[in-house]
């Protein structure tokens, strides 16, 4: 996985109204895997699959603020 890569892309795309548009008219995640390539940008489908679990994680433990634990004072 080029995580350094995905998160080119995801830059690239931030940046370039050009590549927004593209990416728009992509029809699923191998078209845009495929758009990125023609980009120079070394992405497969799982690191698309493995960066939306990481985020979901990532979002599920910011949400999810745990108490911190009682001290027993016995």
């Amino acid at each position: 996985m080029s995580r350094e890569d995905l998160k080119g892309f995801f830059h690239a795309v931030e940046h370039s109204s050009a590549l927004r548009s593209k990416l728009q008219s992509c029809q699923g995640i191998t078209s845009i895997v495929a758009l990125a390539k023609s980009y120079g940008f070394k992405i497969t489908t799982e690191d698309l699959d493995q960066d939306d679990i990481a985020e979901k994680t990532t979002n599920w433990f910011e949400v999810s603020r745990l108490s911190p634990l009682r001290k027993n004072t016995q």
